[in-house]
């Protein structure tokens, strides 16, 4: 199975408290096993990045924590595209469902592969599910 990931589906993975964490445990798993190739943005590294650090600044990870999940995170062999395919419809995306850059490149890059997008964003899967369908909140993924 192949699919595209979001960061914040990524990220559930190491925060029980959050909702989602068992599905994208799952995933990991799974992906672990060689069951599921994923994909991405190449700007999820620079997300991944900002979330730790986030998390790290709110308290909610020490330092060491954080730079330990963002490196399981960014070691992980997922295969990345850059911007530049859809560069011409980003911004349209994002103005179309009111979601960031970052939400609209993996919306598109999903829609250009023609497979599913996992998102651990509860926001940004209920601005576009009703014209999305390949979009999947990560606590239905299967």
């Amino acid at each position: 199975m192949q699919i595209v990931i979001d960061a914040s589906a990524l990220l559930k993975a190491y925060f029980p408290d959050e909702e989602g964490f068992e599905k994208a445990k799952e995933v990991l798993f799974f992906y672990s096993l060689g069951k599921l190739d994923l994909f991405a943005p190449s700007l999820i590294h620079y997300e991944i990045s900002n979330a730790v650090f986030i998390g790290y600044k709110r308290k909610r990870l020490n330092f060491n924590e954080a730079k330990d999940i963002q490196q399981k995170i960014l070691n992980l062999d997922i295969e990345r595209y850059d911007l530049n395919f859809f560069k011409e419809k980003l911004l349209d995306v994002c103005k179309r469902f009111n979601i960031s850059v970052y939400d609209a490149s993996y919306l598109l890059l999903a829609d250009k592969l023609k497979i599913n997008l996992v998102t651990g964003d509860k926001r940004f899967f209920n601005a576009v599910k009703a014209e999305f369908k390949n979009v999947i909140w990560i606590e239905d993924f299967k």
